[in-house]
């Protein structure tokens, strides 16, 4: 396995890694109720526009009234030398007057940073000012990206998210670190998979964080006796262990089948529910693996794929591919922080190569090797924006600009990997039928007119 991090000396490209920023609007745009303040200037709101309308066509960061779930101090580089906070405490003001607003996660712009504004005493001097909720996000613009951002906002939350007289039930799981990307038919089907999985087993999820619901439901994490921690959410899990005192286990994100059983395995071990797994994951089987008999050799045994996205979803897509008989030609995250992928290496000896935070550049010429063709590209909007060729790509991940989801489809769980099969072949059909009209272009023949007789 070769792990590269970084650009070589030269590459002027593009980075293959998204702004921190955009992690905290996500979560924002993950509670519906939530909003985030940021000290700093207007052009905050642009980094909304990678969400609102062209992400997430559901999403209501941006209002057309101005009531924007994404708020702006309006601090420029020529204010912050004066400015102690007062402008964002005036903003949190406005936010508590917005009718059913209920939280607000607060964060700075470096530039706003630098001069040490005290947020945490800003904070306790408007407590008895304000209703609604208020966490400060760590301010990590510079060191971070959007995967940092999004878990330093469920920490945020599981600091101070309200888990006072909950009774945990053992049988109740709350399942913490789900990537909810967006309020489209996609997540909402994976959130629906979740619940009917652990469901199956005999267990109830109390809540998944964080899946598009409001800012209340969050304290329904107090009832549950296990918490299942998800990569991304294993900081906010253990914050929420502490506060609740229940279980937490950390687990793989249920890409593919393997690690849909790994998983189920692991909490119903844990919670005695072991006996039920292996009966239901069989009948899911039998379900869903005759339906792949034929496409399964005739178009995916010997092909070549490459994946990018979020460093969560990276074993899994190893394990989808080589499951299918496909090869992985290399895999991307956008995030430069390699340690996501600590313990690939043990589960995969032949694991591919790795590229964090990869150029433009690089991307593109590790997906067009002559000598090694890739038959297929499974990622998000700037990955398969970075290989420029879209014909091969099946949308995946956040952002994803050009592809939405309007009826279900799922990518977690048994369901999203027949979800994922079912795209992926559509697309390597389509990538056939492209090559052979490149090799045998269609003559048309003119039709004679017609004559009258």
């Amino acid at each position: 396995m070769t792990i590269q991090s970084g650009r070589s000396k030269g590459d002027f490209t593009k980075p293959y890694k998204l702004p921190y920023q955009l992690g905290v609007y996500l979560a924002v745009n993950a509670v519906r109720d939530m909003y985030a303040v940021i000290d700093g200037p207007d052009c905050l709101f642009r980094k909304a526009e990678w969400v609102h309308g062209k992400h997430d066509l559901m999403s209501s960061l941006l209002d057309v009234l101005g009531r924007h779930r994404i708020v702006s101090s309006l601090v420029n580089a020529e204010a912050v030398v004066k400015d102690r906070g007062e402008r964002l405490a005036e903003r949190l003001k406005q936010v508590n007057a917005i009718p059913g607003a209920k939280a607000a996660l607060i964060c700075a712009m470096p530039h706003v940073l630098i001069i040490g504004t005290q947020y945490d005493r800003i904070l306790r001097l408007l407590e008895p000012q304000v209703t609604i909720e208020m966490m400060e996000v760590p301010s990590l613009s510079l060191q971070g990206d959007w995967v940092d951002g999004y878990v330093e906002s469920m920490a945020a939350l599981a600091r101070k998210v309200d888990v006072a007289g909950g009774k945990p039930d053992p049988r109740r799981i709350a399942i913490i670190g789900y990537l909810h990307d967006r309020n489209e038919a996609d997540h909402a089907a994976n959130v629906e998979e979740l619940r009917r999985l652990f469901g199956a087993i005999g267990l109830e999820v109390a809540c998944i964080w964080l899946s598009g619901g409001s800012y209340a439901e969050l304290s329904q994490v107090s009832e549950a006796g296990t918490i299942v921690a998800f990569p991304l959410g294993r900081k906010a899990a253990h914050i929420l262990g502490e506060r609740t005192g229940a279980k937490v286990i950390e687990v793989d994100v249920p890409f593919g089948p393997t690690r849909t059983r790994r998983m189920l395995r692991k909490v119903a071990e844990a919670t005695g529910f072991l006996d039920a797994v292996e009966p239901f994951f069989e009948q899911e089987l039998r379900q869903w693996v005759p339906r792949f008999e034929w496409i399964v050799p005739h178009l995916f045994f010997g092909k070549r794929m490459a994946f990018g996205g979020s460093p969560d979803l990276l074993g899994g897509m190893v394990q989808i591919a080589t499951e299918l008989g496909m090869e992985v030609a290399f895999l991307a995250a956008s995030t430069a922080r390699s340690s996501w992928v600590d313990l690939l290496p043990q589960e995969f000896p032949d694991l591919p190569p790795i590229l964090f935070a990869p150029s433009e550049r690089q991307i593109y010429e590790a997906s067009h090797d002559p000598a090694a063709p890739i038959d297929l590209i499974v990622g998000d909007s700037v990955f398969s924006e970075f290989t420029h060729d879209d014909s091969r790509h099946v949308a995946l991940g956040f952002p994803s600009h050009h592809s939405h989801a309007i009826f279900d489809r799922p990518h977690l769980g048994i369901r999203g990997w027949a979800c994922m099969i079912d795209r992926m072949a559509a697309a390597l059909e389509r990538t056939e039928r492209e090559a052979q009209r490149a090799v045998a272009p269609i003559r048309v023949t003119p039709r004679p007119e017609l004559t009258d007789r």
